[in-house]
């Protein structure tokens, strides 16, 4: 018996180093953390919680501002693991989770 790897896990780093510089977060809003923000300064203390400890999802739609073009195409295109990641995100955003 094959056991099959959730869909999006590959895309979500089981050690989770997260980027510094300027990063956008693309994830679904939570409270205090509007969707699309970019932030100069690298992730931000309650991001980085609740990525680091409530949500692993979050870890993959914090994104270098560089990447963002490709990343939200990702995102939006179903099928891929970043699109499982913000669907699961938005579950967590919604207390769904």
């Amino acid at each position: 018996m094959s056991k099959e790897k959730p869909v999006g896990a590959a895309a979500v780093p089981k050690a989770w180093d997260p980027p510094a510089g300027a990063v956008t977060y693309i994830g679904p809003e939570l409270p205090g953390i509007p969707r699309m923000t970019t932030y100069e300064g690298g992730v931000p203390a309650a991001l980085l919680e609740l990525a680091r400890d409530n949500c692993k999802a979050l870890r993959a739609l914090i994104v270098p501002t560089e990447n963002i073009a490709a990343k939200l195409a990702a995102v939006k295109a179903e099928g891929t693991a970043e699109h499982a990641l913000y669907a699961k995100a938005e579950k967590f955003a919604k207390g769904e989770e």
